[in-house]
């Protein structure tokens, strides 16, 4: 037997118990505030206090806690201190999302046990195990530094703990939303969630139970995933599976009444592959158990007769196999003959740029369910009414007999927009005749989920002496994956921004999004814009030394102005602050220059002062472009 202390309450549970406190927690006690986003003890949205000292429930077995005082979010209405530390989350802003909100409240309870009166270095290694995808942390570090204040009996002005800004925030009192009257120009409020994030209590997708959806039960999918990035499957064998202890049913492509294809904007993925999988993330069934450890435990047992096919895994090879998704692309004034000038001082440059993980502390979750005739899902998405026409073809149903609820997202940065267990998990509804939740595991959601495109740019521009931009003429190449997604939407934008913020008279790009085996790409916080800004800005340096011009001072005689017109083609009839930005750009570099400059040793800088060119940026590596793929 153990015996520990949950909040004040003495708790006994059968000795020999394996499970994490974590899955205790959250399934025994049903307590949903520590939240479970990585399960490998690495970001901290699981934190507790164990004996007062900040603990990863995730990764803490049961049987450690014998004897021990656990203290969960659940506790701050009976805790001032964690109340006070709540409130002062909320009175500087240091809550978005809200997901990893309680993991932080712990951890500072944790810092201000042992440092009443922290330094933000300290304050930063308290807080090094929880990860924030929203804030940036300077909110957070701001509101540990007025929680400790406040703790220590002091009576603090709030202005006086924010560094960067000056909002003002109309905080709130006894737990109350505060109304905001007259003028709201200037003014942010807090959070209307922001008890219920602060206190965990704001239900995610995962969160919810059958008693929160009005149902009786709750049924949990897992998927039957691909077996290899790209195969021909002969046979699947589900039988062991479907004999599996609490196993409902198997739910196939056989299933879905309409269109087995997924996608936000253009359905291409199967929802249930059936003679071929094209990545990893695609899946050829969905296991529906009474728990979500009897579904995965089933989905193991199912035997996959397949034959792996030839893939394609980078874009040159995409490439040299014609394999796209989508071309685009933008044509003004004339390129070629701005390039017979002779007094054109011309530049080429490659960026190859990785594609790179939203890493959301929320995993992906939807739930389905089919209530008085009409299909309901609950879903962290972005996209509500694509996926609810999306859904409409799927289901071969009408629009109106379809309702998508859209739960707290605990991190979107345009992720959410896609596609990915919405239908799944309805066509299970229907299939089963009960409401069927999915949740990934943090490796399932790495797996199945978009990410930023891998990009490959080549660069050509051309410039007067004097520093004038001629002419731009790009090529950018997008890692799309097998499927379209977000790769029109995203390579559309990247070459409508391909040339910056910039005047340039003569523009050729073209675009192009490879088709092939890897993970998909799909939308993320810039839209195709950072990859394009990556690669010019790049270009803008090297022209710059190359013209012995001062990178700033050559981005102001070429940058944009109100009646100016864009690489776009958009006519910029208001101000848009571009002088501006490059000035304080300046100002803020020199000054990182000058302290960076007084830490290193003379010995290290070149004999004039200079940097050595080692350390200044440089053009990328040409791993990658079509003349070398046509010429292998």
């Amino acid at each position: 037997m153990i015996r520990f202390t949950l909040n004040g309450t003495q708790i006994e549970v059968q000795d020999g118990e394996n499970r994490t406190l974590l899955e205790y927690l959250r399934n025994v006690k049903c307590m949903k505030g520590t939240k479970e986003a990585c399960s490998t003890g690495h970001c901290g949205a699981c934190s507790v206090l164990v004996d007062g000292r900040l603990t990863r429930s995730c990764v803490t077995l049961m049987h450690r806690l014998d004897g021990k005082a656990v203290e969960t979010i659940e506790n701050a209405p009976n805790d001032t201190m964690l109340q006070v530390i709540q409130h002062s989350f909320l009175d500087v802003g240091a809550v978005q999302c809200g997901f990893c909100t309680p993991g932080m409240v712990m951890a500072t309870k944790a810092l201000l046990l042992h440092h009443p009166a922290p330094t933000e270095p300290e304050i930063c290694d308290g807080l090094k195990n929880n990860y924030c995808r929203c804030t940036g942390y300077v909110k957070i570090i701001e509101a540990v530094k007025l929680a400790a204040a406040r703790l220590r009996g002091e009576e603090p002005d709030i202005d006086s703990f924010r560094s960067y800004e000056s909002t003002v925030i109309v905080v709130g009192e006894n737990q109350v939303v505060p109304e905001i009257t007259g003028s709201a120009v200037g003014k942010s409020v807090w959070d209307v969630d922001g008890m219920d994030k602060t206190g965990g209590k704001l239900k995610f997708c995962d969160d919810l139970t059958a008693e929160d959806i009005g149902a009786d039960t709750l049924l949990h999918g897992a998927f039957v995933w691909a077996p290899a990035p790209h195969a021909k499957i002969n046979a699947v064998d589900y039988s062991a599976a479907e004999q599996a202890e609490g196993v409902v049913r198997i739910v196939t492509a056989a299933d879905v009444p309409g269109m087995n294809k997924v996608g936000t904007w253009t359905p291409e993925q199967p929802v249930f592959c059936t003679d071929e999988v094209r990545f990893l993330g695609d899946h050829l069934a969905l296991v529906v158990a009474d728990t979500a450890a009897h579904a995965r435990a089933a989905a193991k047992l199912v035997k996959i007769d397949y034959e792996e096919l030839p893939g394609i895994y980078t874009m040159a090879d995409g490439y040299r196999k014609n394999s796209f998704i989508v071309h685009t692309g933008r044509v003004s004034g004339d390129v070629e003959q701005a390039k017979q000038r002779t007094d054109i001082v011309k530049l080429n440059v490659s960026k190859d740029i990785e594609p790179q993980e939203h890493a959301c502390m929320e995993p992906v979750s939807a739930i389905g369910m089919v209530q008085d005739g009409k299909t309901i899902l609950y879903a962290c998405t972005q996209a509500p009414f694509e996926i609810r026409s999306m859904l409409a073809k799927i289901l071969d149903k009408p629009e109106e007999d379809i309702r998508v609820i859209v739960t707290p997202l605990g991190g979107g940065f345009g992720k959410k927009c896609d596609s990915f267990l919405e239908a799944p998990a309805v066509v299970a509804a229907h299939a089963c005749g009960k409401p069927v939740k999915i949740t990934l595991t943090r490796k399932e959601d790495l797996i199945l989920t978009t990410k930023r495109h891998g990009y490959h740019t080549d660069y050509e521009i051309g410039f007067t002496p004097d520093g004038k931009f001629q002419y731009l003429d790009c090529r950018m190449f997008s890692d799309g994956g097998p499927y379209e997604c977000e790769s029109y939407g995203t390579l559309m934008t990247g070459a409508l921004m391909s040339g910056g913020p910039y005047i340039i008279p003569n523009v050729k790009v073209e675009g192009s999004a490879i088709r092939n085996n890897n993970l998909q790409g799909g939308a993320f916080r810039g839209y195709g814009i950072n990859q394009a800004a990556i690669s010019i800005e790049t270009a803008m340096d090297m022209m710059a030394e190359k013209l012995g011009i001062d990178p700033f001072e050559l981005r102001r005689r070429n940058a944009v102005y109100p009646g100016a017109t864009s690489v776009g083609g958009e006519v910029l009839k208001y101000s848009m602050g571009m002088m501006d930005t490059i000035n304080q750009c300046e100002k803020s570099l020199k000054k990182a220059l000058k302290e960076y400059e007084a830490s290193i040793p003379r010995a290290a800088r070149c004999l004039d002062g200079a940097w050595p060119r080692d350390l200044r940026m440089s053009a990328s590596a040409r791993v990658f472009s079509p003349m070398t793929a046509r010429a292998s």
